[in-house]
């Protein structure tokens, strides 16, 4: 089922995920090319009239402009836009560029964070109650230790999955967005590669879960090997 899910599903997330790649890199350009004169406005675009009614609207241009004049009441009007264009391409841009990732070649640490934690946090409840209940045979204290371990890591390890799948995806869209071939194509192209590689990442732990006894330190081993792989894909 998860299968049948991940090759639908795939394809569509590299279409968007291509989609908002190119907008983000027109970002910088548009940022540090900046000037509020040449900003265009709804007000302004529709002649000061609703499109739907016929109203007239205010003008935000105006309102902008008056706001600047208050901030900045020691200068011309000249001298205030140039003091705000120069505010957002020297002060804002670099913010925006290193929250969104557009200085390196990876997202933002804290953001793939969050989204791979959202999409498995559900499961939490499950392994809450799965070490309330015990294991089923009488352990030492020393095997509860590692029968409790191979379970949180058998929680944590599709999120090494799902963290991986992300970083590798945006590397993808990254390297294949000058080839010369239909979005639509290079969505499904990619698709498998993610797949394979996330599925490796996930299936290693459970390969190591059924085919180990309760109280061994096997799964440690593909855990530690899907943490180098993320750690390296995001460093390079």
């Amino acid at each position: 089922a998860v299968s049948g899910v991940a090759i639908i599903l795939l394809p569509i997330v590299n279409y968007l995920g291509m989609s908002l790649l190119d907008d983000m890199e027109q970002l910088p350009a548009q940022v540090e090319t900046f000037r509020i004169e040449q900003s265009e406005c709804f007000c302004c675009s529709n002649n000061h009239k609703h499109p739907q009614t016929g109203k007239t609207i205010m003008c935000d241009r105006e309102l902008v402009y008056h706001s600047l004049a208050i901030m900045y009441s020691y200068l011309d009007q000249a001298g205030e836009l140039e003091k705000f264009n120069r505010l957002v391409r020297e002060t804002f841009a670099p913010k925006v560029f290193w929250r969104f990732g557009l200085l390196g070649t990876h997202l933002p640490l804290r953001y793939v964070a969050r989204i791979v934690m959202a999409s498995n946090l559900p499961f939490l409840s499950d392994l809450f109650w799965r070490i309330s209940q015990g294991p089923e045979t009488q352990i030492r204290d020393i095997e509860y230790v590692v029968w409790c371990t191979r379970l949180i890591l058998h929680w944590l390890q599709p999120l090494l999955a799902m963290f991986f799948s992300v970083e590798l995806s945006a590397r993808m869209w990254k390297m294949t967005k000058n080839l010369k071939l239909r979005r639509i194509f290079l969505s499904i192209l990619l698709s498998p590669i993610q797949g394979l590689g996330a599925g490796c990442i996930f299936a290693s732990m459970e390969l190591a879960v059924r085919w180990s006894a309760d109280t061994s330190w096997a799964p440690l081993v593909p855990f530690l090997l899907g943490l180098l792989l993320n750690f390296l894909l995001h460093l390079f």
